[in-house]
């Protein structure tokens, strides 16, 4: 299946820029990012790949090491989730409508995959990069302005 839908545009959050934190890819950071794009993006679904974190994952984010995504549930439930792990090492995130009844999003994905890849139907992807940042993608530059706003980023182009 050919997707064709990539991603454009990144905003990159370091732990310092979310919360003043030294550290990266707090669960307490995910969640907040996840606060700030639950208004822009109005109601998803999260669908999950390549989960991993620095102890036992609640087994809604577990994944399975073949990088296919799995289901989640809409934000509130994710951010609920990710409030409770304290830092993630790897994680793909990808918000999908939901409205959209079959959703087609990539067979597999992974945190060290080519960046502004397919996402499919999916409007806004998280990668939890190796303790460094959590970049948030999208195609929209709309999708991620109050991100970038909030935390005084650029928002980085793929050209």
């Amino acid at each position: 299946m050919t997707l064709a839908m990539r991603t454009e545009r990144v905003v990159r959050l370091s732990g310092e820029k979310i919360d003043g934190s030294c550290c990266s890819c707090l669960g307490t950071q995910l969640a907040r990012v996840l606060e700030f794009l639950d208004e822009t993006l109005g109601s998803v679904v999260w669908h999950v790949a390549d989960v991993d974190a620095h102890q036992v994952l609640p087994d809604a984010l577990k994944t399975r090491s073949d990088f296919r995504l799995r289901r989640v549930g809409d934000t509130a439930e994710l951010r609920e989730l990710a409030g409770t792990v304290e830092q993630f090492l790897s994680g793909v995130f990808l918000a999908v409508p939901a409205q959209t009844s079959s959703p087609r999003l990539p067979n597999a994905i992974g945190t060290e995959d080519e960046p502004f890849g397919e996402i499919g139907d999916a409007i806004v992807e998280i990668r939890a990069f190796d303790t460094t940042a959590l970049e948030v993608y999208a195609r929209a530059t709309v999708r991620i302005e109050s991100l970038a706003r909030a935390f005084l980023v650029a928002i980085e182009s793929s050209d």
